[in-house]
């Protein structure tokens, strides 16, 4: 196999992967954000945890598929 091609195709793994964990650690604060309104716990940027997890998806596809084209078509 060719060695390049594999360097690339782990390296666009890799991008993809921090892409894809990095959204879903800010999913994971912005739904447990709370603020304590009394005795009442509110979550005000729950709603936004799933946007931003599939979002996270998106844009890990993408980076890896622009990555792996552009570092492949040298």
């Amino acid at each position: 196999m060719n060695k390049p091609i594999l360097y690339t195709f782990i390296l666009s793994l890799i991008v993809s992967g921090v892409v894809l964990v990095g959204s879903y650690l800010i999913a994971n604060i912005l739904q447990n954000y709370v603020i304590y309104v009394g005795f009442y716990p509110v979550y005000p940027l729950a709603w936004l945890s799933p946007l931003v997890r599939m979002t996270g998806q998106i844009l890990a596809i993408l980076a890896f598929i622009l990555i792996f084209a552009v570092r492949a078509a040298r």
